[in-house]
């Protein structure tokens, strides 16, 4: 099975699986995240969490990613859910909102949060 798949796309689709099950919990967490399906915070706040999670070396498709994660949130989206979006991710990247944290950030807020418990 490896030699017909590859290592590097069973690697890719077990991460891709991985990062979907991280951010769904995340947001699972949060109250009332069923009313907020086409909250612009929401999706902003899903983007960062894909963005901080994908590494270059798997070359993973981010917008496919997204809606992978919101079905598995909400369900199967209408058109019109989609399309709308489609611009409503469009218009976050532009504005530039969508930031990349760098890994001594990323340590220093695993720090701070294990000795505030």
């Amino acid at each position: 099975m490896e030699f017909i798949l590859g290592d590097d796309e069973i690697k890719k689709s077990i991460r891709e699986q991985e990062i979907v099950k991280e951010v769904v919990t995340a947001i699972q967490g949060l109250p009332n995240f069923k009313q907020r399906k086409m909250d612009m915070n929401l999706l902003n706040c899903v983007m960062n969490m894909i963005e901080n999670l994908v590494k270059k070396k798997y070359c993973l498709d981010k917008k496919l990613l997204l809606k992978d994660i919101y079905v598995s949130l909400f369900g199967k989206l209408t058109p019109e859910e989609e399309s709308s979006l489609d611009k409503n991710i469009e218009f976050i990247l532009k504005s530039g909102v969508v930031v990349k944290y760098g890994k001594l950030y990323k340590l220093w807020l695993s720090i701070k949060k294990y000795f505030r418990g």
